[in-house]
């Protein structure tokens, strides 16, 4: 019987086929080789480490939590691979608290062909330990107190209380969240926001809990306490200068002293307090000299009761009196001896100005003669200057 002739067409050139067929793969794979080589290199991205933990357990140290793979793949895959395909992890489900040492996993997304050769780190030290979480009390930590002669009457937080998470041993330590105030130069009702400490029962800050929040706002009624009252002094200005002499500047500090005495005491005091005399007669120099202050019964100072005072003067040039002063040197500055708080009068002007007992620290100054126009001085740094 004899055999169609495809089927000795096939049988007589198998052989061929076969080869022609190998052939045709080999040249295929040579021609996608060179043209999406195959690349072995390390990823340019750092890839986080995942740590796997039973629930209510948390890590208590710091561990490496990044790592470099090297992977090998077509050029083409490269240039498509995320960090988002690659996964490093750290796997502790079932470990009891303590710390451990775990060697790390590399995985790469399925769709994507590519073989992990390598990683870096191998394996990561982790700490781990019951998770804790408690709410703190907000406490004031005053540092300083207000000035003299104030009080802080209230101090709230907002708000109250702060969550505090972490190791169970650490929150555990935590008795209140503290907020540091210095309060040296406040006066006034404040509000600021302050950040928080989580403080043991000694005071000291206990380290990795977490607080939150860790900011609160702060709000601090001061006031003036019953028994000190601030008042403005003023120079208690006498006597004549010699003929031909002015008055050119006049300081004097303190501006303002603290007094204290019983509520009643202090009600009654005016809003100024003069100095004890300061006579001028026969002064043909600057000077420097300390005064008292003059005081009720049952007012005491807070502060120094020392008023320092400086006067300074200078020859008159001739003119009209109803003009106004020529030209004015400046004052030498303080003198030795002075307090501590330096305060300067300025004094200028044609016509006598208005005086506030309570408003203004300073009186008017004259010359002594009854033709020179009057001056007044006021809290600000400046000079005083009359002429004959």
């Amino acid at each position: 019987m004899r055999r169609p002739a495809i089927v000795t067409f096939v049988l007589e050139n198998l052989g061929w086929m076969i080869g022609s067929l190998i052939l045709a793969v080999f040249i295929w794979i040579a021609a996608t080789t060179e043209q999406n080589p195959v690349e072995a290199r390390r990823f340019p991205q750092r890839i986080p480490i995942q740590i796997a933990l039973d629930e209510g357990m948390t890590i208590t140290n710091t561990p490496t939590r990044s790592g470099q793979v090297f992977l090998r793949t077509q050029a083409s895959v490269w240039e498509v691979l995320e960090a988002d395909d690659i996964t490093m992890r750290a796997d502790l489900t079932g470990y009891a608290p303590g710390t451990y040492t775990i060697e790390l996993t590399v995985q790469v997304a399925t769709a994507r062909r590519v073989v992990v050769e390598d990683w870096q780190p191998r394996q990561i030290t982790v700490s781990i330990d019951r998770a804790g979480e408690i709410l703190a009390e907000v406490t004031a930590d005053v540092r300083s107190q207000p000035p003299t002669g104030f009080e802080v009457t209230e101090i709230t937080f907002d708000p109250p209380e702060v969550r505090v998470t972490g190791p169970a041993s650490q929150v555990q330590r935590v008795i209140s969240a503290s907020a540091r105030l210095n309060l040296r130069d406040d006066r006034n009702p404040f509000t600021r926001d302050i950040q928080l400490a989580p403080i043991d029962d000694q005071g000291r800050i206990v380290s990795g809990v977490t607080l939150t929040p860790d900011t609160v706002s702060v709000s601090g009624n001061i006031q003036p306490r019953e028994d000190y009252r601030e008042v403005f002094v003023t120079p208690n200005i006498t006597g004549d200068l010699p003929e031909g002499y002015v008055i050119h500047s006049i300081t004097y500090e303190p501006q303002t002293i603290l007094v204290s005495g019983r509520p009643s005491a202090l009600e009654q005091l005016p809003g100024t307090i003069a100095t004890a005399p300061v006579d001028l007669t026969g002064q043909t120099t600057s000077f420097s000299r300390n005064v008292q202050v003059e005081l009720p019964p049952g007012v005491f100072f807070a502060d120094r009761a020392d008023r320092h005072r400086h006067g300074e003067y200078r020859r008159a040039a001739r003119q009209s009196p109803l003009r106004g002063p020529a030209g004015a040197s400046t004052g030498t500055g303080p003198f030795p001896g002075s307090n501590d708080h330096a305060v300067s009068g300025h004094a200028a002007g044609h016509r006598p100005a208005a005086h506030s007992e309570h408003a203004d620290p300073c009186r008017h100054l004259h010359s002594g003669r009854p033709d020179r126009p009057g001056t007044r001085t006021s809290t600000d740094h400046g000079r005083a200057g009359l002429q004959p």
